[in-house]
């Protein structure tokens, strides 16, 4: 199969119709790429026009596809430059693109056609019958089982669930796994963000609005204060909250400045403060708000203005209370803080470091999020975020966050911080599979735990024992079975449980051993996964307790 450039001329030759699917998704599914069969590769003219028509068809059907961002609702909408003012600690995520269910229909319909295979090794030979993984297959099930529970549904596997990834696949996952690593520790970022926020020394002033003038500077004059300036967030929340006792004459509203905002921007300061303080004396004498102002230079500014009732929880008190009450061991943090509009979005995320057959279907990150405004414009809100694998070489991804929960600034702030505290509780134990499954194995060197009776220094000295005594492979030819084990312990390496199994899984389907062999070797790894998961659970305090 090539994979032709018509725009460049530039040609890529595949050894399968997978792979320069694959490459053609990468690539965006760049317009100017066009497949072109191999004749040699199938003698069958029935086959190669079938795989004309084929190609042509996901063609034309990948053309449509959808980014998996999720969207603030219009109470926490964020602004369009946002991403050019906001403070940052993580580094991006690519966001992946997601085909259509056109797409991923006419992509198992040529498998189940045969016109495409459903698995092939890194030399792009097909291995028919070895690429689905019982290991994968029963873990892909456990932790959709959690994901349903916690509202997160994710598009299905474009290959058949289980299949295995390609060693670009794996390879992908490792560089994944190293920006992953790079990320500060989530507690980091929480502290991070609480810093940030306090640095900015906030105070909240509470005046009657029938008290505020406005300078020619565009200031506000307040009774017993300095002048505070106003941020333009500030100036909207401000129009928008003062009012008339009663419905003015000619209008159907107690808005002293309804629309007033675009209106008092094109405005030049003095004549604002004309307009504002010939309008203001119609204003509600009774009426309160509070002023939300912080450090702005060498004096302050409105950021934001709430009514009385409002309970203020700002965003370094949640950090500092979630830092203190969740274990966030293992987790890392992704943070962004818009200082302009105080929106603020933090993920901690959890993701292993390797994962014992990857395939088709895996879900290989996992996290929670919060939000939240403290200019008076959202609530406080989060949920659970999932990253899936849906192909042979992680290319095409399929990230979800589901929302779970909403506290609005209402009532006791106590109240407001001990809600918000049980609902990440909650996500996080809704991720408790994933987390079990994940460290177990991959935190507990061999060592710590007795097997087969002994202990053992290092997976080789494991492997060595369980050969000799018949614990693993015993229907298996000796030196075949050492050949296999050896080379799935040179692709693996380390001396932990997780090493152990990968091994065994790893040589089972190494090219080896017969079909009978492989599957054998491949049953008594996933039978060793529980067993292995109960002892190390019984020697170590993990992150998910």
């Amino acid at each position: 199969m090539r994979l032709v450039n018509d725009r460049t001329g530039e040609v890529q030759y595949f050894g399968t119709t997978v792979e320069a699917m694959e490459t053609f998704a990468a690539s965006g599914f760049n317009k100017d790429l066009r497949f072109v069969p191999d004749r040699d590769s199938d003698t069958s003219e029935d086959n190669y026009e079938a795989t004309n028509d084929a190609m042509d068809s996901l063609g034309e059907s990948v053309n449509e596809f959808t980014s998996t961002e999720d969207n603030y609702d219009d109470e926490d909408e964020v602004d369009t430059n946002e991403a050019e003012q906001a403070y940052h600690l993580g580094g991006d995520e690519t966001v992946p693109y997601v085909p259509s269910q056109e797409y991923k229909d006419s992509v198992n319909k040529a498998i189940e056609s045969g016109e495409l295979k459903p698995y092939s090794n890194s030399h792009g030979n097909e291995v028919t019958g070895k690429g689905v993984s019982q290991i994968a297959v029963d873990r892909i099930d456990r932790h959709q089982e959690a994901l349903v529970a916690m509202g997160i549904s994710h598009a299905p596997p474009i290959f058949a669930k289980g299949t295995r990834v390609r060693d670009d696949g794996n390879k992908r996952f490792r560089e994944f796994r190293s920006s992953f690593s790079d990320m500060p520790e989530a507690k980091e970022a929480l502290e991070a963000l609480a810093s940030t926020v306090r640095l900015e020394q906030r105070e909240d002033l509470e005046v009657f609005s029938s008290d505020l003038l406005m300078n020619d500077d565009g200031g506000l004059n307040i009774p017993g204060e300095a002048p505070i300036f106003l941020e333009e967030a500030g100036l909207n929340a401000l129009l928008s909250k003062m009012r008339a006792p009663h419905t003015l004459t000619g209008t159907r509203s107690d808005q002293l400045f309804p629309s007033g905002y675009r209106q008092f921007l094109a405005l030049d300061p003095d004549v604002r403060a004309y307009v504002w303080n010939k309008q203001v004396v119609k204003a509600d004498k009774d009426a309160t708000i509070n002023l939300r102002t912080r450090l702005n230079g060498d004096g302050r500014s409105v950021f934001g203005v709430v009514s009385p009732n409002y309970a203020v929880v700002d965003a370094d008190e949640i950090a500092a209370n979630l830092a203190a009450g969740i274990d966030f061991t293992g987790a890392k943090g992704k943070l962004t803080y818009n200082p302009a509009t105080t929106n603020v979005t933090f993920d901690a995320l959890w993701m292993p470091e390797t994962i014992t057959d990857l395939a088709a279907g895996d879900v290989f990150k996992v996290g929670m999020r919060f939000r939240t405004n403290d200019s008076g414009k959202g609530s406080i809100n989060g949920g659970g975020i999932s990253f899936r694998n849906l192909c042979l070489n992680l290319i095409i991804l399929d990230e979800k966050y589901a929302p779970t929960f909403r506290i609005r600034h209402m009532g006791d702030v106590s109240h407001v911080k001990e809600t918000m505290l049980s609902h990440m509780e909650a996500l996080k134990a809704g991720f408790n599979v994933f987390l079990q499954d994940w460290g177990y194995l991959n935190e507990t060197p061999i060592n710590k735990v007795e097997l087969w009776g002994q202990r053992f220094e290092t997976v080789t000295d494991a492997l060595d024992y369980g050969i000799q005594e018949g614990e693993i492979g015993k229907a298996i030819a000796d030196k075949v079975l050492v050949e296999a084990l050896t080379v799935g312990y040179d692709f693996e390496q380390g001396n932990t449980l997780e090493s152990l199994v990968n091994s065994l899984t790893r040589g089972a389907w190494e090219g080896l051993l017969d079909e009978v062999e492989s599957a054998t070797l491949e049953k008594e790894a996933g039978v060793l996964v529980p067993v292995l998961a109960a002892k190390a659970k019984q020697v170590n305090q993990m992150y998910f307790q």
